[in-house]
């Protein structure tokens, strides 16, 4: 099913690491972007297989057009992102979100390094329950990681 939610955990647990260099804004965006082709083919052509979307060239090239879109993403959530945090969290996005779907989707995995016929062999390396439950417990951990880091500004300011 495209637009996974449980791809944030992955996004959380950077942003946590690193919350001055990446945009989790522009993550989820680059997110939904890269699933765009999968619903279409979803809706029209009622496949599961992903597309070109789902291999190193065609997440590049997703990442390369998310980035206009920055400006937008700003407006909207009325926040302001930088270019280098819109890059580091677009990029991270559209990389994390391949090598995600390579352990569960075996077209993706046999892909990934499209249009060589090379197999990523990631495949299987978790079933969908464990990579679901491993990005949920990143997620946790990431928000754990941002709120103890929240605690200790706030004391540091008083």
């Amino acid at each position: 099913m495209p637009f996974t939610p449980y791809h944030m955990g992955f996004g959380l647990v950077a942003k946590s690491l690193q919350p001055n260099r990446i945009s989790l804004i522009m993550f989820g965006f680059s997110q939904v972007a890269i699933d765009l082709q999968q619903l279409y083919k979803h809706l029209t052509e009622r496949v599961a297989i992903h597309g070109v979307s789902h291999c190193i060239l065609g997440a590049t090239f997703i990442g390369l057009a998310c980035i206009p879109f920055r400006s937008s993403m700003e407006r909207l959530f009325n926040k302001a992102i930088s270019f280098k945090s819109s890059i580091y969290g677009i990029f991270i996005g559209v990389y994390s979100h391949l090598i995600l779907d390579s352990i569960v989707h075996p077209d993706v995995s046999n892909n990934l390094f499209r249009p060589f016929a090379i197999n990523s062999h990631l495949f299987g390396l978790l079933s969908k329950i464990e990579m679901n439950l491993l990005c949920v417990l990143l997620g946790i951990f990431g928000l754990i990681i941002m709120g103890v880091r929240h605690i200790i500004n706030r004391k540091k300011s008083q």
